[in-house]
């Protein structure tokens, strides 16, 4: 069964992480921002802590540092592969269809 986090436990893990995966792939804040349309101090902000992310920026913001949502709320520690479901429960925040994408 996956952990559960407090709200500070969960921004600490987004920050750390986020702030990593940028490292790893040898990136500024102002790359990551300018591929998110955003500017640099939003960047700043969730590496700080010091702003709250929206579902859909942690979903882009994942997809921008080429990696997963799961890996960024700290369900999975392996940032290229996405945490299993098999364990019985949905992962939050973790998005594998497109929210906008409307049955025909």
């Amino acid at each position: 069964m996956a952990r559960t986090y407090t709200y500070d436990e969960q921004r600490q893990i987004i920050a750390e992480r986020c702030r990593l995966q940028r490292f790893r792939l040898d990136l500024t804040q102002i790359e990551v921002a300018d591929k998110l349309g955003k500017g640099r101090n939003w960047v700043w902000g969730v590496e700080r802590k010091k702003r709250e992310i929206e579902l859909l920026d942690l979903h882009r913001l994942a997809d921008a540092l080429h990696t997963t949502d799961a890996y960024l709320l700290g369900y999975t520690d392996d940032p290229k592969q996405p945490a299993s479901l098999s364990d019985g429960g949905a992962i939050p925040g973790y998005l594998d269809v497109d929210p906008f994408l409307v049955p025909s």
